[in-house]
């Protein structure tokens, strides 16, 4: 959910907005907000898809906003007492939140709804739930801000190997499966070798490089590379 911004020299404009399923809500510009007649209601994100089957950690952060003026001295049903100078010592929780996530493999066979906590799901897709409850009708809520985040798993390995001819170099086949271009390092564990320069950038699936003097003059030696991915 986006501020709407006005496109100068534009003058046909719309504003597209994630309303997937849910109930007892509207949209009122950038915020969600209770229906009148609801104690509830239920917010429903689009179907996430990670790309792959993984071990992921699901991550959500909302923000929801009290914008009620009421105070307990005004309030027929809530209020602490009457007496114009003593004030409500406790707390009140004008609003509960929950969340709710199921997860599916191939996006046709779906876990049951089951309450979320920060951890790792076994999936490629997922989706959440979010409900708000209220006391009284007259509560105002909103909510502004609906984030999830998932965290891939890290993907590391280390290969060592040698270069036996300076200007051949190094070509390295990454044994493990990345899904973006991985960090590669290269350690220089032996030879007169002192720069490393990549021939071919890391890939998904290896990289070539080769080991240099400060010269410039190409040498051999071993080395070792680490690979950090996802």
């Amino acid at each position: 959910m986006n501020d709407w911004t006005d496109v100068a020299g534009s003058d046909f404009m719309f504003r597209v907005v994630e309303d997937p399923a849910g109930d007892y809500y509207y949209i009122d510009g950038s915020y969600v907000k209770f229906l009148s007649t609801a104690y509830a209601l239920y917010y429903y994100t689009s179907i996430k898809d990670l790309g792959y089957i993984c071990d992921a950690k699901i991550i959500i952060d909302t923000i929801v906003a009290v914008t009620q003026g009421a105070a307990y001295n005004t309030e027929a049903v809530r209020r602490y007492n009457t007496d114009s100078t003593m004030r409500y010592t406790g707390q009140s929780l004008p609003v509960g939140m929950t969340y709710e996530i199921r997860t599916s493999e191939d996006n046709i066979t779906w876990t049951d709804w089951e309450d979320w906590i920060l951890a790792d799901y076994h999936c490629r897709y997922f989706q959440v739930k979010l409900t708000l409850t209220r006391e009284f009708l007259t509560s105002t809520i909103i909510f502004s801000s609906f984030i999830i985040k998932a965290d891939l798993p890290d993907v590391d390995e280390n290969i060592t190997g040698t270069i036996s001819v300076a200007g051949t170099g190094a070509t390295i086949t990454f044994t493990k499966t990345y899904h973006a271009a991985p960090s590669v390092n290269v350690q220089i564990l032996s030879g007169d070798g002192y720069v490393v320069k990549f021939t071919t950038a890391p890939t998904l699936t290896g990289c070539a490089f080769k080991v240099y003097q400060l010269d410039g003059t190409a040498v051999v030696g071993d080395y070792m590379v680490n690979v950090h991915g996802y």
